[in-house]
C-alpha cells in the first residue's frame, strides 16, 4: 500500500470505465460493499458493486444500454466489457414498514448518508478508483480484529430488515467474525423478526452459508441465537442441526466441518441430511418426510429437490454395493435410478472424498472410490434406450406387432441385458433375444 491507496482486484480494474465516465460527468464514483470487504480480505471477488451521486435518470442517460433493474431503489445494470455492474444512487432509507424493505428511499449526493444505512461495518466501506479508502465506521479495524459489528444501533438495522439477521450469521460463520457484544445482543432481541422473512429468501441466504464453507459453525451460532426455530416455517434439517450443536456438538463437530469444505450448496444440503441420520431409502419413497419438507419449505425448484432425492438414494445404493462392488452392481443401480441421477451422486462422493467426509457418510469403510465406479459408468456398453443398438420402431417390424403396453418393458429388459454383459448391443443379436423371449411367453 503506497500513499493511502490500496491495489485494485483484476475485477475492479476491468470496471474503472464505468467510474471514469460518471466522474468525467461531475459524479462522485466508487466501488461499495462486498467487493470492498473482500478486497481487504484478500478473497476472490464474486461481484463488483458500483455506487454513485448520479440519479437512475442521470445513470441510463450516460450508459443508454443499461438495464432499469432497481429504479424506485437507485439501481441500475450497467454494461460494460462483457461484464454487467450493478449501479446504485447514493440514499437513505425511509421506515422498513414489513421489516424487509424500506418503504420509500430518497436519493442523496453524499457518500457517508449512504454507507450510514449499511448493515454492518464492514460492508459500509468504499473505494475509489485509485484504492483510496473511505471507511467512516471502522470496518477496516473490524475486519482485523475479526469483529461484526452494525452500523450504528444494531436493534434498528436488525428491525429495518430482518434478513439481517441471518446474514450477520453468515458472515460470522464464513469470516471467522465474532459478534461484538452489541450485535449480538441485537441480533438476539431482533430474532422475532426472522418470522417475517420469505422463505425464498432465507433459502438464498442458506445456499450463500453452504457455498461460503459455514456449515459447521453457521449451524453453531443458529443454536446459540436461537434463529434456527424461528423461521416463518419450520425447516426440520437445520433446527436438528443447530440441536445437535447444542446438545451434543462434539460428536457432530468433526463431520459438520468436514461438511464445510463442500463446495456446491446442493451437496452440502445432501451431507446435512445424511449426517443427521436421514436414509437415503426413505428418499427412495419420495423423500424422506423430513428432507422433503426442508427442500420445500426453502422453495427449491421440483428439478432441485429431484436432484437432491437422487444424491440421497445413490448414497443408500451405494451401500448396498459394499465393501467389495462388482460391476453388475453399479449396472443395477444405473437401471434403478436412470445414468445422471447416478452421475449426480458420483459427483456428491467425489466432493465428499475431497472434503474428507466419505467416512463419516459411509461408516465401516462402505464406500467403493468415486473413480472406480465412474470408471464402470463409462465402461458400460448402454446406460439409457437411447444408446440401446435397437429401439421400438425395429421391435415393431421385428416382431409384427403393433404398439402397445408390451414394448417399453422389453426394451428396459433388453437394456438389462446388455448393461449386464448377457447380450451384446448388437441389433440383430437384440432381435434375436426379444423374439426368444416373447414366443417363450
Amino acid at each position: 500500500m503506497k500513499g493511502g491507496s490500496i491495489p485494485l482486484d483484476p475485477q475492479m480494474q476491468a470496471a474503472l470505465p464505468v467510474l471514469l465516465r460518471l466522474e468525467e460527468a461531475g459524479f462522485q464514483a466508487v466501488f461499495v460493499g462486498g467487493c470492498v470487504r473482500d478486497l481487504l480480505l484478500g478473497l476472490p471477488l464474486h461481484d463488483v458493486d458500483i455506487a454513485s451521486s448520479a440519479t437512475p435518470e442521470e445513470a441510463m442517460e450516460l450508459f443508454p444500454d443499461a438495464i432499469p433493474t432497481g429504479l424506485r431503489h437507485g439501481t441500475v445494470t450497467v454494461r460494460h466489457g462483457g461484464r454487467l455492474y450493478e449501479l446504485t444512487t447514493f440514499r437513505t432509507d425511509g421506515e422498513y414498514g414489513d421489516a424487509r424493505r424500506p418503504d420509500e428511499v430518497r436519493f442523496v449526493r453524499s457518500l457517508e448518508e449512504d454507507l450510514r444505512r449499511r448493515d454492518f461495518t464492514i460492508n459500509a466501506m468504499a473505494m475509489d478508483r485509485s484504492g483510496r479508502l473511505t471507511d467512516p465506521f471502522g470496518g477496516q479495524a473490524d475486519l482485523r480484529n475479526r469483529t461484526l459489528r452494525a452500523v450504528g444501533a444494531a436493534e434498528e438495522r436488525f428491525a429495518e430488515d430482518a434478513l439481517r439477521l441471518l446474514r450477520g450469521i453468515r458472515f460470522a460463520a464464513v469470516y471467522g467474525l465474532s459478534f461484538a457484544p452489541s450485535a449480538w445482543r441485537g441480533l438476539k432481541a431482533g430474532r422475532e423478526g426472522m418470522r417475517l422473512i420469505a422463505m425464498e429468501r432465507v433459502g438464498a441466504e442458506l445456499d450463500k452459508l453452504l457455498a461460503g464453507g459455514g456449515l459447521a459453525r453457521g449451524a453453531a451460532l443458529l443454536a446459540a441465537s436461537g434463529l434456527a426455530d424461528r423461521f416463518k416455517e419450520p425447516i426440520p434439517a437445520l433446527a436438528r442441526a443447530a440441536g445437535a450443536c447444542s446438545a451434543h456438538g462434539r460428536g457432530l463437530a468433526a463431520p459438520l466441518q468436514a461438511a464445510s469444505r463442500l463446495q456446491r450448496p446442493d451437496d452440502g444440503w445432501a451431507a446435512l441430511h445424511l449426517l443427521l441420520g436421514l436414509t437415503a431409502d426413505q428418499a427412495m419413497q419420495g423423500f424422506a418426510d423430513e428432507a422433503k419438507m426442508s427442500f420445500a419449505t426453502l422453495r427449491f425448484s421440483l428439478a432441485r429437490q429431484e436432484r437432491l432425492a437422487a444424491v440421497l438414494a445413490f448414497h443408500a445404493g451405494v451401500q448396498r454395493l459394499g465393501r467389495d462392488p462388482q460391476r453388475d452392481g453399479l449396472a443395477r443401480l444405473v437401471l434403478e435410478l436412470g445414468e445422471e441421477p447416478v452421475r449426480e451422486g458420483l459427483a456428491f462422493l467425489a466432493a465428499a472424498e475431497r472434503a474428507g467426509l466419505a467416512p463419516q457418510l459411509f461408516p465401516a469403510g462402505a464406500a467403493p472410490p468415486a473413480a472406480l465406479l465412474s470408471g464402470w459408468l463409462e465402461q458400460l456398453p448402454a446406460r439409457t434406450l437411447k444408446e440401446l443398438a435397437i429401439d421400438g420402431r425395429l421391435l415393431q417390424r421385428q416382431l409384427g406387432r403393433r404398439p402397445g403396453p408390451w414394448l417399453g418393458p422389453l426394451l428396459k429388459r433388453l437394456l438389462e441385458a446388455v448393461m449386464l454383459g448377457e447380450a451384446p448391443n448388437e441389433t440383430e443379436a437384440l432381435a434375436k433375444l426379444a423374439v426368444s423371449w416373447m414366443e417363450g411367453e
